[in-house]
């Protein structure tokens, strides 16, 4: 499964994802995860209907046990920052400038 990326398609938006050993400075070193690398929504009316929680609950149900976590690198959008905080990711860069600017965040699959 190392080294796998590819672009999943859905009715509304694709994403970018990358199956990698990943070096998370905040956490405690080096991860094996799924990394979602960009998300396009083809849709901006569709942004705020559920889309990212279905996803979110899909992947973590089928990756639990496959993967240490789930990566969202480059978070761009403040609102979905804050709304994968809530659901359990954390930050994982070191510097404040990357994690107010562009964080990328990791939530850890038990």
């Amino acid at each position: 499964m190392l080294g796998i990326s590819e672009f999943v398609y859905g009715e509304d938006m694709k994403v970018y994802t990358r199956v990698q050993n990943r070096f998370l400075p905040l956490i405690d070193g080096k991860r094996y995860v799924l990394t979602i690398a960009a998300i396009d929504v083809y849709d901006e009316a569709q942004m705020g209907k559920g889309r990212m929680t279905e996803l979110l609950a899909h992947l973590e149900a089928n990756c639990r046990g496959r993967v240490d976590g789930i990566v969202v690198e480059c978070v761009n959008n403040p609102r979905l920052a804050a709304y994968l905080r809530r659901r359990g990711f954390e930050d994982t860069d070191l510097g404040a400038f990357e994690r107010e600017l562009s964080p990328t965040l990791f939530k850890a699959l038990g």
